[in-house]
């Protein structure tokens, strides 16, 4: 990405950053660059780093993309730290006019952003500044989380000091107090208190009444209210401990939240022939009757959609393939119709086995809204008022995001056994190609079910330790000659790491105590 000086447009400016923009010739797009200011000493280059460790792990529609960093040369021999970002076109929540925003597209925003959010804690990231002014929008219905500058890999401790630069109102008060105290639970009340920004356009009051501000808004439905009345609490114990919990609770509201949108579904006369032959319905049965008692009833509830067609230019076309699914473990397939803006059913089927419903409830997006039936015979008789662009949109963003997360793929294959086969049959691939630490002692917390490792060595920041990664002891580390042929003993998940005096703890999410690990030795 060659940079031509004279074409470099500031667009912002932080404490540590300029932000400018350029339009490179050769990709044909506009690309921002962020540089520090002045020469990076330890603290701007300790922020450097961490956003490009952040944005290095997260590939996410909602969160802006990097392209690349480097570092160029400073003053008097010094460096400069260089990030290159996608371009947004679009304004912060902070400065959008907020009455152009829709009222659909505002729950719209706030799944994105829990979507974005969750996908970072996911990788065992805090964002620590998630405030209006670091939300992008784009045409008034997409979000778009940026700035990691202040983000944390949870576990890794440094001892630094720039939580004190996140924002009072937006900030949670254990933090407030103890910039260390930052965790999942602090990123979630400082998104709670940003959801309250978008409904209400009032800038949070601080902890102690906030959640007394969002009992009396007129601009918050009741059933949210319960949701960011939780997000937000001052205490721990009554917070969301995990975004997905949060993520939970407002699917159980989207269909009040959303009531309004309808998306149209056409079935063909192949379809209701299936479902007579296979007995889901009576063979003397009318189309209205299908649609009436049947088909309404088995899609009254939660409704999944997912694009089976692999999107190559970033949108739905005529004749891509789509599949919906009702928690009654009813399945149709079909095509889109782009020019008439509806969904051509023309399969039918029934899930038997719960574990591939819940499959299906994994993989597939929950639509909110409320699908409109009818039969090819009868669509032009009817003229039913529908928002389908709406949904095509949502599982267009849906499959975007599915084709670039490979921890989706990676979920949905270890749901289904693969990944846990594979675990079985190659642990000694796995077991060379881990990172070995080494521990003094360890102990079994049965309050919160968790092993406690005391490491030997305290320098452990280039782990890279996750939520997701396995903790596994291995025999063999012991005594690689031994012709013993003990195998490996899954620990279980990395929790965090922890201090306590000088010594460093190792903590491990274990369901049970874990038999045969020695007093000492290596994981």
């Amino acid at each position: 990405m060659d940079i031509n000086s004279r074409h470099l447009e500031k667009i912002a400016e932080t404490e540590f950053s300029l932000i400018k923009r350029y339009f490179d010739m050769e990709q044909q797009q506009y690309i921002v660059l962020k540089e520090t200011k002045g020469n990076l000493d330890r603290f701007t280059r300790l922020l450097f780093e961490r956003e490009v460790g952040a944005l290095r792990k997260l590939h996410h529609n909602h969160i802006v993309q990097m392209y690349k960093f480097e570092f160029a040369p400073g003053e008097n021999g010094g460096q400069k730290g260089r990030i290159f970002l996608e371009h947004i076109s679009g304004e912060t929540l902070q400065t959008i006019d907020r009455s152009l925003i829709e009222s659909i597209d505002k729950i719209r925003i706030i799944q994105q952003l829990i979507d974005a959010v969750e996908a970072a804690h996911s990788q065992a990231i805090l964002h620590r500044d998630i405030k209006p002014s670091n939300i992008m929008i784009v045409d008034y219905r997409h979000a778009k989380l940026i700035d990691f500058g202040l983000s944390k890999i949870k576990g890794m401790v440094t001892g630094d000091t720039t939580y004190k630069y996140g924002s009072n109102y937006y900030t949670a008060p254990e933090v407030g107090y103890h910039p260390e105290n930052a965790s999942f639970q602090s990123d979630i009340y400082s998104l709670g208190a940003t959801i309250y920004f978008l409904l209400t356009g009032n800038v949070p009051e601080f902890p102690n009444k906030l959640q007394d501000s969002i009992s009396r808004s007129s601009d918050i439905i009741p059933s949210l209210k319960d949701v960011l009345i939780r997000a937000v609490n001052p205490e721990l114990d009554e917070r969301y401990e995990t975004i997905t919990d949060l993520k939970r609770d407002l699917a159980q509201i989207m269909g009040s939240l959303m009531s309004d949108t309808k998306f149209s579904i056409i079935f063909t006369h192949e379809m209701i022939e299936k479902a007579k032959r296979q007995k889901f319905v009576p063979k003397g049965i009318y189309i209205d009757v299908f649609i009436d008692q049947y088909l309404n009833k088995w899609f009254e509830k939660d409704i999944y959609g997912f694009v089976d067609s692999k999107l190559e230019h970033g949108r739905l076309n005529d004749d891509d393939e789509v599949s919906f699914f009702s928690t009654d473990g009813y399945l149709l397939k079909g095509l889109y119709r782009e020019h008439d803006e509806y969904f051509l059913v023309h399969e039918i089927s029934f899930i038997k086995q719960q574990v591939e419903r819940t499959h299906y409830e994994k993989k597939y997006l929950r639509i909110a809204g409320k699908p409109i039936f009818n039969h090819t015979a009868l669509r032009n008789n009817t003229q039913v008022v529908h928002q389908t662009i709406e949904v095509v949109n949502d599982l267009v963003d849906h499959r975007t995001d599915y084709q670039s997360d490979a921890r989706k793929q990676t979920e949905f294959e270890k749901f289904f056994g693969i990944w846990s086969e594979y675990l079985e049959n190659e642990k000694d691939l796995l077991v060379s190609a881990a990172k070995t630490v080494e521990y003094l002692n360890y102990r079994y917390n049965t309050e919160d079910h968790t092993t406690e490792f005391e490491l030997k060595d305290t320098t452990i920041e280039s782990l890279g330790f996750t939520n997701e990664t396995t903790i596994i002891f291995d025999p063999k580390l012991e005594d690689p000659n031994s012709k013993h042929r003990a195998k490996p003993v899954v620990v279980g998940k990395f929790k965090e790491i922890t201090y306590q005096d000088d010594s460093v703890f190792l903590i491990v999410e274990s369901p049970k105590r874990v038999k045969g690990i020695p007093n000492s030795g290596n994981s």
